[in-house]
């Protein structure tokens, strides 16, 4: 084997383990990202019985003029206008 042979074959071998980390970031970036998904689902099925529970007692409007009054104040602590939610009337 010669010089030119031998520096061919390492320059394959890197080519090919970049390539390997390459594939092996992707799959592991993808695994990362399912798992995220299902621990996501797992709390929000978690969660609805706690917020049933606290929207049990009142009507969807007052829900509606708190959401909107949530929003109202994370607006102005950011310093934006409030957008609103409803349908604008003119």
């Amino acid at each position: 084997m010669t010089a030119a042979g031998l520096a061919a074959d390492v320059w394959a071998a890197i080519i090919v383990a970049s390539l390997l980390a390459i594939v092996a970031f992707f799959l592991i970036a993808a695994g990362a990202s399912v798992l995220t998904v299902l621990r996501s689902g797992r709390r929000a099925r978690a969660r609805s019985p706690l917020i049933r529970d606290l929207a049990r007692g009142c009507a969807p409007d007052d829900l509606a003029d708190i959401d909107e009054a949530l929003r109202r104040v994370l607006a102005e602590e950011h310093g934006k206008q409030p957008a609103r939610s409803g349908p604008v009337m003119h």
